[in-house]
């Protein structure tokens, strides 16, 4: 009822929405929300509030979902970034490149490997910025991603 009255609108409430389907016991729709709210937490900088909410949408998240996983997984990393939480950070990386492995979906490869690169620049691991850089060129050319070759190339020449 709420998602109707705010239609396109229902993004801008997404943490009643998340917190209201949540509480309904209603996890497809909550996880949804509790998404959104995240990435709108991460993008004002509320880091401890978007990790609150994405790990509760990882929560209701099965592990058939990869594609949810990835996407809430890939949310979650970023977050990890801007707090240089370096470990947090390499563990869903690591989840992150076995479920775009498992999908055998090359733009989702090379997105990895595009968070990869920095990552590596954080950790003074300039060898393996380079290796990444050059993995997301391959992946990027091998699935016509000319936006995601040119940010390998960003990487590779930094």
């Amino acid at each position: 009822m709420l998602e109707e009255l705010y239609g396109d609108q229902a993004d801008a409430i997404a943490v009643q929405l998340a917190w209201h389907f949540d509480e309904a016991d209603l996890p497809e729709k909550a996880r949804h929300y509790l998404g959104v709210a995240g990435e709108h937490a991460r993008l004002r900088y509320a880091n401890a509030e978007a990790l609150s909410y994405l790990n509760r949408a990882l929560e209701l998240t099965p592990a058939a979902d990869q594609v949810e996983r990835y996407t809430l997984l890939l949310e979650r990393q970023k977050v990890y970034d801007i707090l240089a939480d370096r470990e947090a950070q390499r563990q869903d990386l690591e989840q992150l490149a076995a479920l775009a492995q498992r999908l055998d979906d090359r733009r989702r490869q090379a997105e990895i490997a595009l968070c990869q690169a920095p990552y590596a620049d954080h950790i003074a691991e300039y060898h393996e910025l380079i290796h990444y850089a050059q993995r997301a060129i391959e992946l990027a050319v091998t699935s016509q991603g000319v936006e995601q070759e040119a940010k390998g190339y960003l990487h590779w020449g930094r």
